[in-house]
């Protein structure tokens, strides 16, 4: 192997990426489009967006289980031409009459959709580890997180460009780009040897009791959890209280979005360089604690931009040091035959995801942004607590990493 990233992880890379931007230019107008729908009301809408992370959470943990098992490109190039029949199958879906029909067939399309894309990401870092040396991996890994946010800025704008953001033809469009990827992907990785990705003949029942023996892994996905459930609020609760408590809120968000955004694209470069010098486990630590001190800022804003810049620019900084070093830590405390396992069972933590919106929702209508935003920044630093402790528990084994 060269001392260099390889091209087969460069694409990879560019390909993490490419994927974010093509799902990105489809699916986030997914809900703007079921409610044009004469057919479907809130509820039935509500039911087919949820559908989706749920799904997420078995396709991750069974990808990365199976990828050892059977091998690492197999598993991703298979979830990646699923995930283009998927999208396919939101165009078929859009054009069904009647409301059971559509109801049905949005949930199953949007359910696989979730599965594949979450099977999708915890194999192609566990690929990129296995093509590269140790000591790339962390600069691999920034690599992947600085591509995959170009892809969602770029995203919204070039469907909304196209002129297809909220139209069933994205969705034939996202279908497309994720052929072509599947494509280059078979094409690069034909012919490419076996033996580094299965090592040792496992089974699923093996692999989970790994995964249950490994404390580390444990505290990682429960400090993980928490995080995301705080993290999410930015995304979901923060729009709503914005818009109910601004006139302009709407605006406000939207200008908050797109410098969350750009505040990752700059300052991952700098940021790096500290993040290099001290252990993943300190760096989550350091990141998630950045990160609730960001949304203290947005509790005590009252509405105020200038609170609610610093809020962003802080969370933006907490993330940095969090999502990146996330992929290195469990590279770290994985087994190499076990390496897709932990990648597919760490993605456990999107279950914050499913949580987060609605328990942050109930504390919005009862209590108002001021006390979601402090609730949550309590939670943010109960995560780091709980790295914290999970790191020191090790540590002191006599086993520290």
């Amino acid at each position: 192997m060269r001392s260099g990233i390889s091209k087969t992880v460069w694409i990879l890379i560019v390909g993490n990426g490419f994927a974010k931007m093509a799902s990105i230019m489809s699916l986030p107008f997914l809900a703007i489009f079921l409610s044009s729908s004469k057919h479907l009301n809130g509820i039935q809408v509500g039911s087919i967006i949820a559908a989706s992370p749920i799904a997420a959470l078995f396709g991750a943990f069974l990808g990365g289980q199976a990828s050892d098992i059977f091998g690492r490109k197999n598993i991703l190039i298979g979830s990646v031409f699923a995930l283009m029949f998927s999208f396919f199958g939101f165009y078929g879906a859009a054009g069904l009459t009647g409301g059971v029909p559509q109801l049905l067939g949005f949930i199953f399309i949007n359910s696989l959709s979730g599965f594949f894309s979450s099977m999708f990401q915890p194999v192609s870092q566990a690929l990129m580890a296995d093509l590269t040396t140790p000591n790339l991996r962390p600069k691999a890994f920034q690599l992947r997180y600085a591509a995959v946010n170009i892809g969602a800025a770029v995203g919204p704008a070039l469907g909304g460009l196209a002129g297809f953001s909220a139209t069933p033809k994205a969705f034939l469009v996202t279908g497309f780009c994720f052929g072509a990827y599947g494509i280059l992907l078979a094409f690069i990785t034909h012919g490419m040897p076996l033996n580094f990705e299965v090592k040792r003949r496992i089974t699923f029942k093996s692999a989970t009791r790994a995964l249950a023996q490994d404390s580390r892994l444990r505290h990682l996905i429960f400090a993980g959890a928490i995080f995301m459930g705080c993290y999410v609020q930015v995304e979901s609760n923060l729009s709503r209280a914005l818009a109910k408590d601004l006139p302009n809120g709407v605006q406000v968000f939207a200008l908050l979005l797109s410098l969350n955004g750009l505040a990752v694209i700059l300052l991952q470069a700098p940021l790096f360089w500290f993040i290099q010098k001290t252990t993943p486990a300190r760096s989550m630590i350091l990141g998630t604690t950045i990160f609730a001190f960001g949304e203290l800022a947005i509790a005590a804003s009252h509405g105020g931009l200038t609170s609610l810049v610093l809020g962003i620019i802080l969370i933006s900084c907490g993330e940095i040091f969090v999502f990146p070093v996330g992929a290195q830590y469990i590279d770290e405390i994985a087994p190499d035959h076990l390496r897709g396992t932990y990648f597919g069972a760490s993605q456990l933590r999107q279950v914050g995801l499913c949580i987060g919106p609605a328990l942050g929702g109930f504390i919005l209508d009862h209590a108002g942004m001021g006390t979601l935003f402090f609730v949550s920044s309590c939670f943010a630093l109960l995560s780091a607590f709980i790295h914290f402790y999970g790191q020191s528990v090790y540590t002191l084994k006599g086993t520290p990493s």
